[in-house]
Formats: C-alpha cells, sequence, structure tokens
C-alpha cells in the first residue's frame, strides 16, 4: 500500500452522566497509511481541556487504526458543537457532534457528517513565466456540497494588498456529481511574482475562513544558464524507432522549458513524436538543477535527414537570445564526447 487516507472519524462518549462535571469524548478513525496521522479537537467555544492521542495501531490488512480521547466540561458542550478532525497526508475527514437535550444528567447527541471542502493554491507554470513574462496562478474550492462550492466567494491579494487591475477569472462549477471544484484564476506580471509578495486566496465557509498562500522561493545563488547538449540515438538501433535525448544541464532556478522542432517546426506530443520530460531534478549539494527531455521518432524519418532541434528557456540565458538551441541530424551528425554528471555515464553528444 502506498497511501490510503482515513476513514470519516466516529465519535463515542462516555454511556453515564459525567464525573466531576467533566465528559470524556473517544475519537475513532481507521484504515490509513502511513502511520503518520494527527488528530484535532474543537469546541465552538474554543475551550479544550485533557486531549490525548495514543498510538496508532497496525491491523490484519496493513493499515492503521488511532483513537483520540478528551475530555471537556459538560456545561461547555451544552451550548457547543464538538469536532474531530483527521488531518493525513492522503487526505483528511472531519466528524462533530452536538447536544439534542439533557434529562437527568444523561446527554442525548447527534453526530452529523460535514461535507469535505478546501481550498488549493498553485503555483504559475515555467511556460508562462519564462515564454509569456506573466504568472498564472489558479486557486481551486473542491467540495462535496455543489451549492456552497457554487456559493463560494473567493478573494485575492499580492502582497497584502487586493490586486487593482481585473485580472481574476473564476469559473464556474461543471462537475455533476461530487467531487465539485471551482477554479479561479489570477494573473500577475513575472516582475510581481518574483518580488517575491505573497500571493494569498481565500474564502469562507460557514463564517469559517479557508485560505492558501504562495511565493516564490529564491535560494542563496546566482542565477546559472543551463548547458544543453542533444544526444544522437545508438547506432546500431534495430527498433524501428530511435530515441532522441536533450540534457538540459546545471541550472537555476529550476524553471525550466523545452521544445522539440523537426525541421524548425514546433512539434506536439504526438504518436508520430512521443515526447517526455523528466521531473527537474537536483545536483546534490549545489543548488543546481538537471533535466532530460526525449524524443521518439520513426527511424525512417531520421535516417531521411530530417534536422530535429531541442529548443531550451530559461530566464538566466540571455535576455538579447532568449534561448540555447541545439539541432542533430543523421546526415551531419558529429558527435562529441561529454562527461555528463548525477552518475550518467560519459556518451557520444552533439553540440555543447
Amino acid at each position: 500500500v502506498s497511501q490510503a487516507k482515513p476513514s470519516v472519524p466516529i465519535i463515542v462518549s462516555q454511556c453515564g452522566p459525567p464525573t466531576d462535571g467533566l465528559l470524556t469524548f473517544g475519537c475513532v478513525t481507521s484504515g490509513f497509511f502511513p502511520e503518520s496521522l494527527e488528530m484535532e479537537w474543537t469546541l465552538g467555544s474554543g475551550s479544550k481541556s485533557s486531549e490525548v492521542q495514543f498510538p496508532a495501531m497496525m491491523s490484519q490488512s496493513n493499515s492503521f487504526t488511532a483513537v483520540s480521547q478528551l475530555q471537556i466540561r459538560a456545561t461547555d458542550w451544552t451550548k457547543n458543537s464538538l469536532t474531530c478532525t483527521v488531518k493525513h497526508p492522503a487526505g483528511s475527514e472531519t466528524a462533530t457532534v452536538k447536544v439534542m437535550f439533557v434529562f437527568s444528567n444523561m446527554y442525548l447527541f447527534f453526530f452529523f457528517y460535514i461535507a469535505k471542502f478546501s481550498l488549493k493554491i498553485n503555483p504559475p507554470s515555467a511556460k508562462d513565466l519564462i515564454l509569456f513574462n506573466k504568472a498564472v496562478i489558479t486557486c481551486v474550492i473542491t467540495g462535496d456540497n455543489k451549492n456552497e462550492v457554487e456559493a463560494a466567494n473567493v478573494l485575492w491579494t499580492v502582497g497584502g494588498q487586493t490586486p487593482n487591475q481585473p485580472t481574476i477569472v473564476t469559473d464556474n462549477v461543471k462537475e455533476t456529481t461530487a467531487p465539485f471544484t471551482k477554479t479561479s484564476t489570477l494573473n500577475i506580471s513575472q516582475s510581481e511574482w518574483f518580488s517575491e509578495s505573497e500571493v494569498k486566496c481565500s474564502t469562507e465557509r460557514d463564517k469559517t475562513p479557508f485560505s492558501d498562500k504562495i511565493k516564490v522561493k529564491k535560494g542563496g545563488r546566482d542565477r546559472t544558464s543551463p548547458s544543453v547538449y542533444l544526444l544522437p540515438p545508438p547506432e546500431n538501433t534495430q527498433d524501428n524507432l530511435v530515441t532522441l535525448t536533450c540534457y538540459v544541464k546545471r541550472f537555476y532556478p529550476k524553471d525550466v522549458v523545452v521544445y522539440w522542432l523537426a525541421n524548425d517546426e514546433k512539434l506536439n506530443n504526438t504518436e508520430q513524436y512521443q515526447q517526455n520530460t523528466t521531473s527537474v531534478l537536483e545536483v546534490e549539494n549545489e543548488q543546481l538543477f538537471s533535466v532530460y527531455s526525449q524524443l521518439v521518432v520513426d527511424a525512417g524519418e531520421w535516417l531521411s535527414g530530417t534536422t530535429f532541434s531541442c529548443l531550451v528557456y530559461h530566464e538566466a540565458i540571455d535576455p538579447t537570445v532568449r534561448m540555447i538551441a541545439r539541432s542533430i541530424d543523421n546526415q551531419n551528425n558529429k558527435p562529441t564526447l561529454v562527461s555528463l554528471s548525477m552518475n550518467v555515464p560519459s556518451v557520444q553528444t552533439c553540440g555543447a
């Protein structure tokens, strides 16, 4: 099991009347993996006491069960609802109980499930930042209740201030079944994004605030322009397909865009031209990054002499050039020996 989210928690209470004016509650959740889990109690009045979370226990199905215990004053609970929230890397769940009436110190309470509701902000893409000099930031509201998601009003701030110009677009809910989502998009300039201004997205649900924030992270080193190598396919391939590899090496910061061309025409990722770019890899202990992009093409097209090019865009490249290009074809391929880092053996390459 890689990851499994916890079940909706179940809240139980002691059967008898309060002890010394205190009521004891338990919150139980199960089915989660890995073990790391946080359980949190909240009372309407904000007061809590004697909260204990016991170590999680593994079941025969290799998932975990966890229990948290809480004691509160009985007089506090008669006026407020009590909520148990479980937080886990695979997802969070919430349950709430509320007193219906009290009879001879015996409490009848109502247990109900609160529909999930969340808000998440997503960073701008490297493509927009580098090619179009803008930062497009999205804020996604997700929930089980369509009316709640539709009614949520999204607010943006940049550096603590509301954006002046109309750069915000909010879509309507499109889904017909849960979960429902609504996306709000904020456009700001590249310079504003790199100024390290904090961008915040917020909304409310039943007067409870939800928010998320993001800002560019700058490291302790100067911008570094990448080196680019275009690697030809192996000479003795027996396949009907050949693979070209563009190795983009030792750059900072990590945002980079890679394009492929065939005879100066931009290629899309199709069955004829299969493109695959790895996630950005960090060079250990150097705060530098590298990435590989591969293009798989028909061997016949490669042998016919089509010229393939790898174009790399990065903010540290001279702005008068804006990109680094490497080209290769089967007729004029002149490989040179280049030593690659990151435990990649030396290979025959073209252009550097």
